[in-house]
């Protein structure tokens, strides 16, 4: 089995918080024991709703944050550990993009420092006219054209702006996206774009992204697997062909009932309960107080995510892996 270009083991990220001077300090716990693995040319696509780790899980993955617990190994090396030039190499390899296009770019700057920030930070070019082609190849292959160039960030729509981002991951070549929500501060019909953009340059450079987003609609465009996220743990993990066609946990149930559709005649169902406080966890399957289908040993005993029957896809449910 070939190695993983990206791989989370046992990965867990708590905040210590207070309320007040003399209060005993709380424990947030925004990623609770998650365990993924991001091929080659793959997408993984990450779900749930607000508050679920989703975004604290993506600066882990970045390196952007220490995790309190667990590794986040890169072509099998531990990215907390790399050093130097092979810390530099994972910066250049592993690229993100982020949801506000508008708080990601320097407003004083110029779209032609913007985007050859990175090529001249990674030494990938010796001139300022080689800079000038690079960036304008990096424009064209966004949708921008050459006279964006001289333009400031507010001088673009959200889209263009969102699209000048990841011109600017696009730059030093990446291996791998880690996109976080980057549709969901656009128009409808501005998303369907920069979606586009999306999935066609994983065909012209062969990327591999992880895709976080609530939106189930632009997870099964775009993703080869799903992760679903809840209270900062993963309750399910199936290709996407399986999990859109039978999904097992009943929060990815629900997550699918709820979600919008366009087919005549179906109703969209509401969500019940609201997401606990990652600051008081239920015991047992976190889920559990908002589950139509809890019994017994879920209030009590956290489930393991494991393959029931043995199959491909994973599950963190009592009603197929009993304790």
């Amino acid at each position: 089995m070939s190695t993983p270009l990206l791989e989370a083991r046992g990965l867990r990220k708590y905040f210590s918080l207070r309320r007040g001077l003399w209060a005993r300090p709380m424990v947030l716990r925004a990623v609770d024991g998650v365990d993924l693995q991001v091929g080659k040319d793959m997408v993984l696509g990450v779900v749930g709703e607000s508050g679920s780790g989703k975004s604290t899980l993506a600066r882990l993955l970045l390196a952007l944050l220490e995790p309190t617990e667990g590794d986040v190994l890169f072509m099998g090396h531990s990215v907390f550990t790399l050093k130097d030039e092979l810390m530099r190499a994972f910066r250049q390899a592993v690229q993100a993009v982020f949801q506000d296009p508008f708080a990601s770019l320097n407003p004083r700057k110029r779209v032609l420092e913007l985007v050859g920030e990175p090529l001249r930070i990674h030494a990938l070019v010796q001139s300022r006219g080689e800079l000038l082609e690079r960036v304008r190849e990096l424009l064209q292959a966004v949708g921008l054209g050459p006279e964006a160039l001289w333009r400031y960030p507010h001088e673009f729509s959200g889209g263009q702006r969102q699209r000048l981002c990841i011109a600017r991951a696009l730059a030093v070549e990446p291996r791998l996206i880690i996109a976080d929500e980057p549709l969901s501060a656009l128009d409808v019909s501005i998303q369907a774009q920069v979606l586009s953009l999306f999935a066609e340059l994983r065909r012209q450079r062969g990327l591999s992204y992880v895709f976080i987003s609530h939106d189930l609609r632009v997870v099964q465009y775009l993703s080869d697997t799903v992760a679903v996220m809840y209270l900062g743990r993963v309750l399910e993990q199936a290709s996407r062909e399986e999990f859109f066609r039978k999904p097992l946990h009943p929060y990815s149930q629900m997550l699918l009932a709820s979600a919008p559709s366009l087919e005549p005649g179906r109703r969209r169902a509401v969500p019940k309960g609201d997401v606990p406080s990652p600051l008081e966890v239920p015991t047992g399957c976190p889920f559990h107080p908002r589950c139509p289908r809890r019994f017994s040993p879920c209030d009590q005993v956290l489930p393991k995510l494991q393959a029931p029957g043995g199959g491909g896809r994973l599950v963190a449910c009592h009603l197929y892996n009993p304790y």
